[in-house]
């Protein structure tokens, strides 16, 4: 990754924590129309969509990233928790108990199958 992808993806990461919703779906679909392999953009972009309500459009986003990517352990785990939401109880403890398999260290991924 190149300092200005870096540097890019630093801030839409610090858009996201500051609860910055329609800018980091804008500046995350920029984004990813120019890094199209940047995995954190586009969990990013999905999350601005959680973040703004539209969590169809977040979990339609997760499930088509995992069709893609079946093993990556962050989309994993945020389908878990959007179906967590949802009221989907049965398919997050099974997106939580893979990302975990994944990687036994995922304490937030841990804490929410626990809840």
């Amino acid at each position: 990754m190149n300092k200005q992808e870096q540097d890019q993806q630093d801030e839409l990461v610090l858009l996201l924590n500051q609860g910055k919703f329609k800018e980091v779906v804008v500046d995350a679909t920029k984004f990813t129309d120019e890094y199209k392999y940047n995995a954190i953009g586009w969990n990013v972009l999905a999350l601005g969509y959680k973040g703004l309500g539209d969590i169809a459009k977040a979990q339609n986003m997760f499930e088509e990233l995992l069709r893609n990517n079946p093993g990556h352990i962050l989309f994993i785990s945020n389908l878990g928790n959007i179906y967590k939401e949802s009221g989907r109880i049965k398919d997050a403890i099974s997106c939580y108990e893979k990302a975990i398999n994944g990687d036994p260290n995922l304490i937030n991924t841990i804490e929410a199958l626990g809840i």
